[in-house]
């Protein structure tokens, strides 16, 4: 995630360097984030098929591969080419973790998710905040150096996860069943979920690091980097949040969360300076990471064993995409008008989360939570 997520706060550095202008630079994030979302569907069935130690692995290789090259370009053409093909790759991951997780049983899921989630955040943050920091002392080429070389001791390490057998589903079909899942209406109310919360919360956050560059407050990467470091408030909500679900039960988790969400939003909002953007985003990363655990298991819950890779990777899949919209508001409509779709937004997740059911889900597919 950090390498995919990088490109949003060193865009000044490498628009420099490449010659470019820095709007322009901006695009290279929405290349290297909406190849990354994109790939999902490829990668969840490929995860109900094979294992998630060869999928991690192996991706995790093919991504520190890209990211160096990455770092090598000298065109903007050919950066935005070679972040893409990052963010591809770097998909590959989280899918396999997160089939592994939605198999877990034993009431693991929900802390399982909880930890994967939390791992997501932190590489978010570490692409938007110890990237900026990284690039401003050692340059943006050398940042990328630096996380290629992290992704790949990951991906060897990842050769340490549990051995998992492959599955005697062909791909054809997996990728057959994994179209019939997300057309059926129960599942496609959870992924609405999801597309809800992220076009609030992902693209509140995208808009937030771009108008903390612009005037008034005009602040550089390190800066950002450094108030962007608050997502990391999730290390510790999403595992715990996670635990909570056997206890509480996911769709009780899950609706505390994203009260904190609109709290958030509200804050975020109301902040006048760089100290007041930063509680705002403590209290959104806090909500959204909280809330993600019970509705991953609520989810996984609608599905078959054979399908819980596809239905996890599709989630992930709607709630990026959806988090890449509100940018387009921003650009049109100024600020105000962003956090207003934004709070609507995570109102809306609340409705949806609040009168969708679980007991079809228990009752039919004895899931376990």
């Amino acid at each position: 995630m950090a390498i995919v997520y990088v490109p949003q706060t060193i865009f000044p550095e490498f628009a420099s360097d490449l010659e470019i202008s820095e709007v322009a630079a901006r695009d290279a994030f929405t290349a290297s984030a909406l190849s990354y979302a994109l790939a999902f569907f490829a990668f969840g069935p490929l995860s109900d098929v094979y294992s998630a130690r060869a999928l991690a692995s192996s991706g995790a290789v093919a991504t520190a591969l890209a990211g160096g090259l990455t770092a090598l370009t000298t065109s903007f053409p050919m950066f935005v080419v070679a972040a893409a093909a990052t963010g591809v790759c770097a998909a590959s991951v989280p899918s396999a973790m997160l089939a592994l997780a939605a198999r877990a049983g034993n009431g693991r899921t929900g802390r399982s998710f909880g930890v994967i989630l939390a791992a997501t955040v932190a590489g978010i943050t570490l692409g938007r905040g110890v990237g900026a920091l990284l690039a401003g002392s050692v340059g943006w080429r050398w940042t990328y150096v630096v996380l290629a070389s992290a992704i790949l001791v990951a991906g060897l390490s990842s050769l340490a996860l549990p051995r998992t057998t492959s599955r005697s589903q062909s791909v054809v079909r997996a990728y057959a069943a994994a179209l019939t899942m997300i057309a059926r209406p129960d599942v496609l109310r959870f992924l609405g979920v999801g597309g809800s919360l992220f076009f609030g919360y992902l693209g509140l956050t995208t808009v937030l690091t771009l108008r903390l560059s612009d005037p008034p407050l005009s602040l550089g990467p390190s800066a950002i980097g450094a108030i962007n470091l608050s997502g990391l408030i999730a290390l510790a909500g999403a595992p715990l949040a996670g635990a909570l679900v056997p206890r509480l039960g996911a769709k009780k988790v899950s609706l505390l969360g994203l009260c904190l969400c609109l709290a958030g939003t509200v804050a975020v909002r109301l902040a006048t300076d760089a100290v007041g953007a930063t509680l705002g985003l403590l209290i959104l990363y806090l909500g959204v990471f909280a809330a993600q655990p019970g509705l991953m298991v609520r989810l996984t819950q609608l599905v078959g064993v054979d399908q819980k890779g596809s239905a996890s990777a599709s989630y992930f899949l709607v709630c990026l995409l959806a988090g890449s919209f509100l940018g387009w508001l921003w650009q049109d409509h100024g600020w105000a008008l962003v956090v207003v779709a934004s709070a609507a937004a995570v109102v809306l997740t609340l409705v949806l989360a609040s009168t969708t059911s679980d007991t079809r889900a228990l009752r039919a597919r004895g899931a376990t939570r």
